[in-house]
């Protein structure tokens, strides 16, 4: 278990080193235009959609050390998106369409009402 949880924690960095330089890299290539950040977001989360699809098929078991290596600790600390992704896969493989949907939609919206709530309670707090 210790092996896997350092395994985890080296991963993680590792992804988000490689998330800081790859934001970066895309950013100043968009003139450095801070409101181009979510295109450098986007091709982040769906570069990590593909990888962890790639990690999916080679690594079948997902209690490996390399599992825990690439998917949750790389992946993990370079895109959570992948993992909500890979969720909705799972689900609709299974059969499970509207859960999936559902899952989508609740994520997306909880999480937008959860930033602006977040930033109101700061604001008054402050």
């Amino acid at each position: 278990m210790l092996t896997k949880l350092a395994l985890i924690g080296i991963g993680g960095g590792v992804g988000a080193v490689i998330r800081y330089i790859m934001g970066y890299t895309i950013l100043s290539m968009l003139s450095n235009n801070l409101q181009y950040g979510f295109i450098s977001t986007f091709c982040i989360n769906i570069l990590a959609c593909f990888c962890i699809g790639i990690c999916m098929a080679l690594l079948h078991d997902n209690s490996s050390l390399l599992y825990a290596f690439f998917v949750v600790g790389i992946l993990g600390g370079f895109s959570t998106f992948s993992t909500l992704s890979l969720e909705v896969f799972k689900l609709l493989q299974s059969g499970f369409v509207f859960v999936g949907i559902g899952y989508i939609l609740f994520s997306n919206i909880f999480g937008v009402l959860f930033v602006w709530l977040g930033y109101s309670m700061q604001t008054k707090i402050l």
